[in-house]
This record gives C-alpha cells, sequence and structure tokens, in this order.
C-alpha cells in the first residue's frame, strides 16, 4: 500500500504526532497534494531543531517557516547539532511578530550572551509566549549579567513557566 492512497483526514491524522521538521524534511515536494496538506490544512506546527541538518534547518528557515509563521506553536533551538542554530535563526527571523501563536520557546545549548539577550528582546514580540525552557547555556561570567536575563524574562507579559 502507497501512502499517497490515504484519505486526507487520515494523513492529517498521523501528521499531528510528528515535528514540523520531519514532516517538511520527509514531505515536502512528494507531490503537489502534501504540499498543499501541509501549507493549507495543518493547522499548527511544532518545530524542534534540536538534531537536523544545517541544509534543513536552512531551508525550513528561509523558505517554509515565514509562510507558516502564524501557525507555530512551540519552537526550539538547539546548538547541539547544528552550531550556531540560534545566530542564524535570529538572522532569518529578524521579527518574532509573525509567530503570533507562539507559546513555548525552547533554547539549548547557547554560549552567546549577545544572542541570549537579543533572543529575549525578540520575545517581548510574542503576545502569546506563556512557557521558556533554556537549557544547557553557559555564559561567560564577565559578559553575563544575570539580574538583566531575570528581569527581562519577568517582563514577558504572559509567561507562566520558565525552567532555566
Amino acid at each position: 500500500m502507497y501512502l499517497e492512497v490515504l484519505p486526507n483526514e487520515i494523513l492529517l491524522g498521523l501528521f499531528v504526532y510528528l515535528n514540523g521538521t520531519d514532516l517538511f524534511h520527509g514531505f515536502y515536494g512528494l507531490n503537489s497534494r502534501f504540499n498543499l496538506l501541509l501549507y493549507k490544512q495543518i493547522r499548527s506546527y511544532c518545530f524542534d531543531f534540536k538534531s537536523v541538518s544545517k541544509r534543513t534547518f536552512d531551508l525550513i528557515c528561509q523558505q517554509h517557516l515565514p509562510l507558516l509563521a502564524d501557525r507555530v506553536i512551540a519552537l526550539g533551538l538547539s546548538n547541539y547539532d547544528t552550531v550556531g542554530q540560534c545566530d542564524l535563526f535570529v538572522s532569518y527571523i529578524p521579527s518574532f511578530r509573525p509567530l503570533t501563536c507562539l507559546r513555548l520557546l525552547k533554547i539549548q545549548k547557547l554560549r552567546s550572551y549577545e544572542v541570549f539577550i537579543e533572543l529575549l528582546n525578540k520575545c517581548h514580540e510574542l503576545d502569546s509566549l506563556t512557557c521558556l525552557n533554556v537549557n544547557h547555556c553557559h555564559f561567560l561570567a564577565i559578559e553575563a549579567n544575570y539580574s538583566l536575563i531575570i528581569d527581562k524574562i519577568w517582563s514577558l507579559p504572559k509567561l507562566t513557566d520558565c525552567h532555566f
């Protein structure tokens, strides 16, 4: 049996369980039906870029994310497998305003204090952000102003959950 013969309803039911990066990496470009499902039928996306190649990350951030920004509810950025991913994301997405439904932002393995502060500043553009997870981020003690970080986090208007 081929995946293409399944009705759209079943495919959409399966797609709910897949990460946005996996959906686009696996299904985009196979045929026009899958492309339409990805762009027109899926109501919300969770993108976790933790274990994606730089090529996939670049493609999704530059080609797909700008067109789907208002449907992204969760976003995970990580420098684990793609060094400099957080820096690249900031350069690819200059404003977070289009991410109108983003509720969860996860930042992992970031070493740049400047990029972290820039991400926190952009978080103030997110009206729906309720959860912020910051894991394994280590900054040089001489450059890090932790009171500034705490102030920026506490001033996020709808934040209810923060793991730092």
